[in-house]
């Protein structure tokens, strides 16, 4: 057993001028030798791992349900891990750095009957409590069923004014063609 109690490195990355694997003294009278050379001539990138058990499905976010998008922190590690050793900076700027889903903004509406029954609460008010709870809910269903019409609003009615687009435009090329004589 180690004297030393740790905590030890899991995960060390190591950048710079590495001396090469395959650096052996040339042998002059050897026409088959390939000269290689003792340092990189380039930086290089080496990442070693302690353990792979950060990858293991234990770990892993479960499946994602439909529309669901997920990312935890080993899944991001790993990602940005395969991003630094591709030397390619500007993927990991890209992806993204919290595992957390955006927040859509809540409507004033809701933040206000929230602040109003939280007051009501602290004044022990239940009457103004319920009031402001009910309008809460009014304001959360009035939000919900705004998304959702901009749901169905994207989902059909974009694609059908295309549609309606096209037949107009395919109607008016049969008339031209129609009233053209050769």
């Amino acid at each position: 057993m180690s004297a030393e109690a740790g905590p030890f490195d899991l995960m060390v990355a190591i950048e710079g001028k590495l001396p090469s694997a395959f650096a052996a003294p040339i042998d002059e009278d050897d026409a088959s030798a390939i000269p290689t050379p003792l340092v990189a001539e380039k930086d290089v990138r080496v990442l070693v791992v302690g353990t792979g058990s950060f990858l293991e499905d234990a770990f892993m976010p479960p499946r994602p349900q439909q529309g669901d998008v997920q990312m935890n922190a080993a899944l991001a590690l790993a990602l940005n891990a395969i991003d630094w050793l591709a030397a390619d900076s500007d993927l990991i700027a890209i992806r993204a750095k919290t595992t957390e889903e955006p927040a859509l903004d809540i409507p004033d509406s809701v933040l206000v009957a929230e602040s109003t029954a939280l007051a009501a609460a602290e004044k022990g008010d239940e009457g103004s409590v319920e009031a402001a709870l009910a309008e809460r809910r009014a304001a959360i269903e009035s939000w919900d069923s705004k998304k959702l019409g901009y749901r169905w609003l994207n989902t059909l009615g974009i694609p059908f004014l295309f549609a309606l687009f096209g037949l107009l435009r395919w109607r008016q090329r049969l008339s031209k063609k129609k009233t053209l004589k050769l």
